[in-house]
């Protein structure tokens, strides 16, 4: 997957992943397709890399991309959880589900600049 790479490449060089990510990403994708929903996947991995701090990455695409066989995703949200805050994500990953059918918010998000993309997620998930 093409932008698994790129995905990947850009957290590295972002500082919020090792080199080895794009293949943390590939392991778990190969267990299921990772698309939640509203154009969006959630990507993410088991990860145990302890001198990372754990790290939420909204990666909103320029355009919408072939995922899967069925959907195409224009926005990706990349969970590296640690040890330490798996219960603090495991939650995040209910509210995330809840929320996925309300399509108002998620075109919000798509169509907003990020300082109001980062306001609205906090306010609907209380980040």
């Amino acid at each position: 997957m093409l932008l698994l790479k790129k995905t990947s490449k850009w957290l590295v060089y972002q500082g919020k992943a090792k080199s080895n990510y794009f293949n943390v990403l590939l392991k778990r994708e190969s267990v299921g397709s990772t698309y939640i929903g509203n154009g969006t996947a959630l990507i993410h991995g088991k990860y145990d890399e302890e001198s990372l701090p754990a790290s939420l990455s909204i990666i909103r695409l320029g355009k919408k991309v072939k995922w899967d066989e069925e959907h195409d995703v224009s926005m990706l949200l990349n969970f590296i959880p640690t040890d330490e805050k798996k219960a603090d994500f495991a939650v995040l990953f209910k509210r995330i589900g809840k929320s996925i059918d309300n399509t108002e918010f998620w075109e919000k998000i798509i169509s907003s600049d990020a300082v109001t993309m980062a306001k609205l997620f906090n306010e609907e998930f209380n980040l």
